[in-house]
């Protein structure tokens, strides 16, 4: 084997080896941040379906038996933490569509804590104003407990255990504009 040959060598499987370490490497990162995300969402499913319970408990009570002063928990917010630190990296480890995927459940995840949240500050603020069993105010809740409980569902209606069982559709939301009517409203003339 001439100089050259051993060289060419040498050369030839310090590629082939740096190649593999690189392959290796990216499964072991992309696999680590997958199970990252789907313990983050698996977490944020299990409070979800926490939150609706309690939700449906309280509907009952704030719809139908009209309570003038109820007690209500404290919402607080969940950050996605590991989702937030691992954005950046996202599109070198992961398809456009699963990426799409992992943002649009995150992003619907932050939006029904918002709603919560909201829903909560609106009951409270019925309850310090002693309006809660009014009927207007009523069909309100309806319609904001609704929209709550249609995007837990659409959260939730899969089992979550790889990012491509994440939901890609998110039909069958009910928009701000539907909670926000009156049935006067609807039937009202469009100028």
């Amino acid at each position: 084997m001439t100089d050259l040959e051993k060289f060419s060598y040498t050369v030839l499987t310090g590629l082939i080896v740096w190649v593999i370490k690189q392959v290796v490497e990216f499964i072991l990162i992309q696999s680590r941040i997958t199970d990252g995300l789907l313990e983050e969402i698996q977490a944020n499913i299990s409070e979800i379906k926490e939150a609706k319970l309690y939700l449906t408990k309280l509907e009952t009570i704030v719809i139908a038996e009209s309570p003038e002063i109820i007690y209500l928990d404290k919402f607080t917010k969940t950050e996605a933490s590991f989702y937030k630190t691992q954005i950046s990296v996202l599109p070198r480890y992961f398809r456009s569509a699963n990426i799409r995927r992992i943002n649009k459940f995150f992003h619907s995840f932050w939006e029904l804590q918002v709603l919560i949240e909201g829903l909560m500050a609106h009951i409270q603020e019925l309850t310090e104003k002693g309006e809660l069993g009014n009927s207007n105010e009523q069909e309100r809740l309806t319609k904001k407990f609704e929209r709550v409980k249609k995007l837990i569902d659409l959260l939730t209606e899969k089992t979550i255990d790889s990012i491509g069982n994440l939901p890609e559709n998110y039909e069958g939301r009910i928009s701000p504009d539907r909670t926000l009517s009156s049935p006067e409203r609807e039937n009202a003339d469009v100028i």
